[in-house]
């Protein structure tokens, strides 16, 4: 234990420390009541004979032991500074006072690789569990990463055994699972598909959580869950004791029907008695089109580049035709000019046609001389209307008016 550094943190579990000469690897040393249950070494044996293989996860990777052998945490991979924890990013206050910032396409990604992430976590078998915006931290650029991965539920791939996550949160419960003792309950990717979608409403509009409501009656959010009060519901809105606040619904008006759509079908009890709650593959692909990408943009594979979709365009910037044969275009990433991807051709290879994103008829920012995008007004008695807005955006808030 003498190569403990400082402290990173602190879990339901344990404490995180750095690892003195290594800034690649932290290490968890488990709080009293973990060391002496039994199951928690042979869970991160298991884990380490069958490690979950995705660079957005903080997988365990190697037992330590007290000098006498007993079991005492586990090393994993340490993420840098620049990673908050969601609760930062999901919250504009907590933004401010933490001195970071991202836009709307950020906060997307970011919905879109905590999805990505928990996409890897069940195709191995498994199943996070304690989703909350404390297990999981991304950066400015929208990349996430998994963490306290020792809590989740871990299924033996030989004998088919469940280490159960023995831990949970009301908030991020769905409704036929509240008041049900976590340490006692084998969760299944429902349970794991309903606490996504809770991040994703609060990481998109505003840190809201999808059943925050203006009442009477003072009910808890776990109340409002257990009983289907989600406030964009029809009746419950109709029957007027459970509004959304004016902030919310201003913030709902926003965020695209796409997305909507999927928060019915996760929060609202005429679509879930119809349809199934998203999948995380549904959001990765919902919230890439929204950005004007290829649908499997955020899907794993060893192709898949997360540093290299960090400028990419804005949901509502319209695509170019192709010069070539006037079809389709798709953005793609590149270093090569000063908008940080290219429109491609979707015909490639068969065509080749492409058009510079930051081509010479895009006018110059009247504020700080960037290159310019085609945004369209959400809000405002020019709702629906396009003009030209900074591509810094929200660091400069430039305009011209389209000709």
């Amino acid at each position: 234990m003498s190569s403990l550094g400082e402290i990173l943190g602190h879990g339901g579990e344990g404490t995180v420390y750095a690892v003195k000469g290594n800034h690649e690897i932290a290490c968890k040393i488990w709080n009293q009541e973990v060391t002496k249950d039994a199951e928690a070494a042979h869970k991160i044996e298991l884990m380490l004979q069958n490690p979950v293989m995705s660079g957005s996860v903080a997988w365990p990777k190697k037992l330590v032991h007290y000098d006498n052998g007993t079991p005492a945490g586990f090393t994993m991979p340490r993420y840098s500074a620049e990673y908050r924890d969601l609760f930062t990013w999901m919250n504009p206050a907590a933004r401010r006072q933490n001195n970071v910032q991202c836009g709307i396409n950020e906060l997307l990604r970011m919905t879109a690789n905590l999805a990505r992430a928990i996409g890897a976590i069940h195709r191995a078998g498994h199943i996070v569990g304690d989703i909350n915006e404390k297990n999981a931290v991304a950066n400015a650029k929208g990349r996430v990463i998994l963490v306290d991965c020792d809590s989740m539920q871990i299924r033996d791939p030989k004998s088919g055994k469940d280490f159960l996550c023995k831990r949970g949160r009301p908030e991020y419960t769905p409704p036929e699972l509240q008041d049900t003792r976590y340490d006692h309950r084998l969760r299944t990717e429902d349970y794991d598909r309903f606490g996504l979608a809770v991040l994703a409403h609060k990481l998109l509009l505003n840190g809201l959580h999808p059943y925050q409501s203006v009442s009477v009656s003072g009910n808890t959010q776990a109340e409002k869950i257990q009983q289907h009060l989600f406030p964009f519901n029809e009746t419950v809105r109709q029957e007027g004791s459970y509004k959304p606040a004016k902030h919310h619904l201003e913030a709902w008006r926003t965020t695209p029907y796409a997305i909507r759509e999927l928060f019915h079908r996760a929060f609202d009890p005429d679509w879930t008695a119809r349809y199934p709650r998203p999948t995380p593959q549904e959001w990765t692909s919902v919230i890439a089109r929204e950005l004007g990408l290829p649908s499997d943009t955020f899907q794993d594979s060893p192709t898949t580049s997360l540093a290299a979709s960090a400028h990419l365009p804005t949901p509502n910037e319209p695509a170019p035709p192709c010069p070539e044969c006037k079809g389709e275009t798709q953005a793609k990433p590149t270093k090569n000019n000063s908008a940080g991807y290219f429109w491609s051709c979707r015909k490639f290879p068969d065509c080749r046609g492409s058009v510079d994103a930051a081509r010479p008829d895009t006018p110059d920012c009247p504020t700080c001389g960037s290159a310019m995008a085609i945004r369209q007004a959400r809000k405002g008695p020019k709702a629906g209307s396009t003009f030209w807005g900074c591509r810094k955006y929200p660091e400069c808030h430039g305009t011209r008016e389209i000709s």
